[in-house]
């Protein structure tokens, strides 16, 4: 029984290090080292992913067959390599099928071989025998870019390992969001959890998603950002902004004046190094096309973030038109399991109106583990007090607390007068964000914020 296509591997391999960066996207996205069997494929695909993670940059096709790392025999296979990349963006998925087929069948046969030996023993435990089996039909029958895991308890126990790293792990859970009016009672947000933005046009969402994913660099989590609205470039003005306290609108235009450019310059560096030193990076993906909730994440995936940052679900390819609803639930639900199955944070911003409504169903509201609203003043001046009310915070303390913008630099800092809120669990109503608020809070109240 053939049990892999040493073309298609190479086919993949080939079009991953290609300059067809669309086409070389999908294949790498869709694919896992599950993937590939020929060892000269593998070995190159496992060297593609650990050059990533490292570099940020999938390598050239030169590049990995001269790295170091290759041993010279799988060196000498890549160099006799004719094949060409793919440049054909639709013909991508197919290759990844005729790889992911492949997959099935020695997931299959592994299971045929389980099965074959057991049944040769003197005593066999069938039920647990058919556990197995059905354990390995499931990994057969997931996609290679999932993930399915089955943790048991007691009979068939494979569960020691979680207890063990639950326990006495040292990487932490909770990933802190920098603002103790959050993190003193909660600790930050929890790993595998999809957590959502909202404020109404204007009033600073995009300035605390760049605080965000600033301050969860600065405790060495690896973060990216997808700017839809803005360019990289602005991204990085509002960067600069919160690093120096200068004016975002003076960097955005160059009018900083050659003693600002140089404490910007040094300010820079210094986070540069920071962020060299605790081996964490802050990206900006910025798509140059429409791009949907998938594109998105599988794009990322390769690239083990930490913490990944939508702005915003409504500019995503596929929300818009009739049951605009059903259509964010839907991204909702895959960016939850994206999450989940990563063992990342993903945010999502949201649009409100000035009242703090937006058109989603309760189900939205509870595919989140944690939604925050901003809300405020809307006079315009330099420093705005914001209030941040807890729609969800399942396992948490749902409290309202105070923060602080400054709409020059878009530095946003605690507010500590404003307070961390009390623990009240947010179900009283808030004037301040209208009827919907109090909508939401009393679906909470009724299903309980432990619902998973």
């Amino acid at each position: 029984m053939k049990l892999l296509s040493i073309p298609a591997e190479i086919k993949a391999i080939r079009t991953i290090c290609s300059d067809f960066e669309k086409v070389s996207g999908v294949v790498l996205a869709s694919t896992d080292e599950h993937s590939f069997h020929y060892p000269p494929a593998r070995e190159a695909y496992k060297l593609v992913r650990k050059t990533m993670y490292e570099s940020g940059e999938v390598p050239s096709w030169t590049e990995l067959i001269a790295s170091p790392a290759l041993s010279e025999q799988i060196r000498k296979v890549l160099r006799g390599v004719k094949d060409t990349p793919m440049t054909d963006a639709k013909k991508a998925p197919g290759l990844v099928r005729t790889l992911d087929k492949y997959r099935k069948l020695r997931s299959l046969l592994e299971v045929a071989e389980t099965i074959s030996n057991s049944i040769e023993d003197d005593k066999v435990d069938v039920d647990e025998l058919l556990d197995q089996a059905s354990e390995g039909l499931a990994k057969a029958r997931v996609n290679s870019h999932a993930q399915a895991k089955i943790t048991h308890f007691g009979k068939g126990n494979n569960s020691s390992a979680l207890i063990k790293s639950l326990l006495y792990g040292t990487r932490k859970p909770f990933i802190p969001t920098g603002y103790k009016g959050f993190d003193r009672k909660n600790g930050g947000i929890l790993r595998g959890s999809l957590f959502m933005v909202g404020a109404p046009t204007g009033f600073g969402k995009t300035a605390l998603a760049t605080n965000l994913l600033k301050n969860m660099t600065d405790v060495g989590e690896d973060c990216a950002i997808v700017p839809l609205e803005m360019t990289g470039e602005q991204q990085t003005a509002r960067i600069q902004g919160i690093l120096t306290g200068q004016s975002v609108n003076k960097i955005t235009q160059q009018a900083l004046t050659p003693e600002e450019k140089k404490e910007a310059t040094a300010a820079y560096r210094d986070w540069i190094v920071g962020l060299k030193q605790n081996n964490t990076r802050f990206s900006i993906y910025e798509p140059d096309e429409d791009v949907d909730i998938a594109d998105v994440l599988l794009t990322l995936k390769p690239y083990k973030f930490d913490v990944v940052l939508i702005d915003y679900i409504s500019l995503l390819k596929g929300v818009q038109g009739d049951d605009q609803w059903k259509k964010l639930l839907e991204v909702t639900r895959y960016a939850k399991m994206f999450a989940k199955n990563n063992d990342c944070v993903v945010i999502l911003l949201f649009q409100t109106t000035k009242e703090g409504a937006i058109a989603f169903s309760k189900n939205m509201a509870n595919d989140c583990n944690n939604m925050w609203v901003l809300s405020g003043p809307t006079e315009e001046m330099e420093i705005i007090p914001m209030t941040v009310t807890q729609l969800k915070a399942r396992n948490q303390s749902r409290h309202s607390f105070g923060l602080l913008n400054n709409t020059v630099s878009m530095l946003i800092t605690d507010d500590d007068e404003g307070g961390g809120g009390d623990d009240s669990g947010g179900d009283e109503d808030d004037d301040s964000q209208g009827n919907y608020l109090k909508d939401v809070n009393e679906d909470n109240a009724d299903e309980g914020d432990d619902d998973d």
